[in-house]
């Protein structure tokens, strides 16, 4: 069929009521998804899939695909895609392109970006053809999308209050907001509390699991009970006068996830409960 094109662009080229575009259609792309595969609080890891359709009846061989990710009109990477030797006849190409972002490039590109907690970002594909009898052609492509930038809850110590003492034991009832800085709705699991006195282990305690919105707030109020021998009356006057101890730390870890999200959030181990 290939030693006829020739023959067949001449006859068609001959006729005045044809054009170029009748032996030759710029093949179409469609953006198809894009998938979290891996991610911290420090970076993720992604794969994006662009389709690409050639309505024509022969092969296309591509020179090269010309894919890049920007931010913020401005170029930010240069993807790489697996290997494709040319676009099939009357077929659909699937391009897979892998990628990382960095959030810390992320915020010198975009303060605004990490800030709003998610990044719009173009994928760009400027293919270079090689097709037959026209030669080289260039395509230009582009379509946006948004990836979420993952950001560590906090917990918060908001007030407290020395609820009953007695020979043996002090019980403090604590209030604490459970802070969700993300633009995504997130369930914590699991969630508990250590508490020390100067690096000692003095009790722990767990919390209920809680459903907190986007950039929302969830309070909860615990009662934590220690031994009047592992707190001391110097510590016990301190907080009865509503001041926190430096040395008592509540340290806290859980597991987290998404009802908004196709994959896993980043672990939390040992964070230090913020004293307000």
């Amino acid at each position: 069929m290939k030693k006829y094109l020739p023959l067949l662009f001449v006859a068609l080229t001959g006729c005045a009521n044809l054009s170029l575009t009748d032996v030759y259609q710029a093949p179409t792309f469609r953006y198809q998804s894009t998938k979290i595969t891996q991610v911290s609080f420090s970076e993720l890891s992604a794969a994006s899939v662009v389709q690409i359709h050639n309505g024509n009846p022969y092969q296309l061989p591509v020179n090269s695909l010309g894919a890049e990710l920007w931010l913020a009109g401005q170029p930010l990477l240069e993807l790489d895609s697996n290997p494709i030797a040319g676009l099939r006849a009357g077929r659909d190409t699937e391009i897979v392109l892998n990628w990382g972002l960095v959030f810390a490039d992320l915020l010198q590109r975009s303060a605004s970006a990490y800030k709003n907690g998610e990044a719009e970002l173009t994928l760009k594909l400027s293919p270079a053809l090689n097709v037959p009898l026209l030669g080289p052609q260039t395509l230009n492509w582009q379509s946006r999308f948004t990836v979420p930038i993952p950001k560590l809850p906090s917990l918060q110590l908001s007030g407290w209050r020395v609820a009953a003492v007695s020979l043996t034991s002090v019980r403090l009832a604590l209030d604490l907001q459970l802070v969700n800085p993300n633009s995504f709705a997130v369930d914590t699991q699991g969630w508990s509390l250590a508490v020390k006195n100067d690096q000692r282990a003095l009790a722990t305690l767990d919390l209920r699991d809680s459903a907190i919105k986007a950039g929302s707030q969830s309070t909860q109020q615990v009662d934590l009970t220690l031994a009047l021998a592992d707190v001391g009356l110097a510590l016990l006057t301190s907080l009865k006068s509503g001041t926190w101890p430096a040395s008592l730390a509540v340290n806290w870890a859980g597991a987290w996830r998404s009802p908004d999200l196709a994959f896993a959030l980043p672990a939390i181990n040992g964070q230090w409960v913020a004293v307000r």
